[in-house]
């Protein structure tokens, strides 16, 4: 009886409702893209067109990222290491801005083998390129990350700036997931 009531609600989802939509609207309809559709691609259209720009470089971060979060996923923070640092290489040959990913994967690393210090040192680092690179999504995806080193470091007071910065800056661009985050941390 359940396919019977299935296969009768598929037959009426391809039949009658667009008959009864094209009865119900018959005026003029506009189709409109709502604002956050609008606001997520004003966000995203420029990190496309970065990655657009180093195919080579994107693939090879994205491939060395996935098989890293692999890694850690099976809770095996080594072998996350080992591909990271496979990829060290790579972009040594590349612009500063252009290891950005690499150096925010490798502070939240740190942070789950207890190095604070070089968790701090690799924050501060993919804040940098950032800030290099421009956005202020990922620069306060960043102050967030080195907020969180900071933490786990134990200097309170430069934490909360960089959590308060990451706060101020979700709020001028309404970015509420990092908002929230910065507030949780604080």
């Amino acid at each position: 009886t359940v396919v019977f009531a299935l296969v009768g609600s598929l037959i009426l989802a391809l039949t009658l409702m667009p008959v009864l939509a094209a009865l119900l609207f018959r005026g003029k309809t506009a189709e409109r893209e709502p604002r956050v559709m609008h606001w997520l691609k004003a966000r995203y259209q420029p990190s496309l067109a970065w990655a657009v720009a180093r195919p080579g470089l994107t693939g090879l971060v994205s491939a060395g990222v996935f098989v890293a979060s692999l890694a850690l996923a099976a809770h095996d923070v080594a072998a996350a290491q080992k591909h990271l640092d496979a990829m060290r290489p790579v972009l040594d040959t590349m612009p500063q801005a252009d290891q950005t990913h690499y150096w925010h994967f490798n502070a939240g690393l740190c942070l789950l083998l207890g190095d604070s210090a070089q968790a701090v040192a690799s924050a501060r680092t993919a804040l940098s390129n950032s800030m290099e690179i421009g956005g202020p999504y990922r620069t306060g995806l960043h102050r967030l990350s080195l907020g969180q080193a900071l933490l786990a470091q134990g200097d309170l007071t430069a934490a909360l700036g960089e959590l308060e910065t990451a706060a101020q800056s979700a709020h001028d661009i309404g970015a509420g997931l990092l908002g929230f985050s910065a507030g949780l941390m604080q």
